[in-house]
């Protein structure tokens, strides 16, 4: 019996021996210390990396001098920093990424090239999270959310597949809506919009043409043109200008308009929403003549439009 358990102890030794010997310090720091050892086997390898003091710093498989499964990258103080895994020295699916003090900093995703794909939310220290989306061969696509500390949602924007932002929203603590952007490709904004001030809800409206000149500008209160509203050609001249209703509840306006139909297919009376032209209303063609003028006349309770024609009636 005595035999037999020496026996085992050699074996047993001679085992480890075995295992020492199969690894090897491949890169030493100027101190002495290892930077980087392998522990071979028959079809891969183990690697280690450590830092000058003699901290790890990463470990995982190597096949074929290429980078394989599960890798752990650690602080110097020794906490995790990051969970990656591998296929053929590339970054593939899951991935994970720590604070210092354990918490999460973010949930990652990669497609089989090593690009970002799919589904990454990062954290705040303490666990909030900061913003969420996906990515698509190694761009943002798709909807983001960006949060603020206390949890609120600060921003979202719309990517299309290759990472321009289609369009952008903002919004305040309480989160009321404080700014809309759309985005023409390439040139830049669309449609934008933003809160007047903190007291109301009253928002800016203003959309552009491709050539990045204004093409209308008023307010807007419960999805409803409000106030002084103007139109401009893609030249930058004023095409019209004129007032929509204020006062919401008074319902009493109904906006008929007595217009000559070939007339005003060329003026621009499409209501982006559902707003109420009051007023008087003045239009000019593209060399900045005034061609038109609708006067506004109350019967009855309601809004009737009288249309002067200017210069022969010519709009273009």
């Amino acid at each position: 019996m005595k035999s037999f358990i020496l026996s085992l102890i050699f074996l047993a030794s001679l085992f480890f021996a075995c295992q020492e010997s199969n690894q090897q310090v491949v890169e030493q720091w100027d101190n002495g210390k290892p930077k980087k050892t392998r522990q071979y086997e028959k079809a891969h390898s183990q690697e280690a990396n450590y830092f000058d003091n003699g901290e790890i710093e990463s470990e995982g498989m190597i096949v074929d001098e290429k980078k394989e499964k599960l890798w752990t990258y650690y602080f110097p103080s020794g906490g995790i920093k990051q969970e990656i895994y591998y296929r053929e020295g590339k970054p593939f699916e899951k991935a994970k990424f720590f604070y210092e003090n354990g918490n999460i900093k973010t949930q990652a995703e990669y497609d089989g090239l090593g690009m970002k794909s799919g589904l990454w939310i990062t954290y705040s220290r303490e666990g909030q999270i900061f913003s969420k989306g996906n990515y698509s061969h190694g761009k943002k696509a798709g909807q983001w959310q960006y949060y603020n500390e206390a949890g609120g949602l600060e921003r979202e924007e719309f990517l299309d597949e290759i990472g321009r932002s289609k369009y952008e929203s903002i919004y305040n603590d309480d989160g009321s809506l404080s700014r809309y952007v759309e985005y023409y490709f390439p040139s830049g904004l669309k449609i934008e919009f933003h809160r007047v001030d903190t007291l109301s809800n009253k928002l800016l409206y203003r959309s552009y043409f491709e050539n990045g000149q204004i093409e209308q500008e008023g307010e807007m209160l419960s999805n409803r043109e409000i106030g002084k509203w103007t139109f401009w050609y893609p030249n930058g001249v004023k095409k019209a200008e004129g007032m929509f209703l204020e006062d919401l509840d008074a319902l009493r306006y109904s906006g008929v308009t007595e217009i000559d139909p070939d007339v005003a297919s060329k003026l621009p009376l499409k209501k982006i929403f559902k707003g109420i032209m009051v007023g008087d209303w003045l239009y000019w063609n593209k060399e900045g003549r005034k061609v038109a003028e609708i006067k506004s006349k109350i019967k009855q309770g309601e809004v009737f439009k009288e249309v002067v024609y200017f210069d022969e009636n010519r709009l273009d």
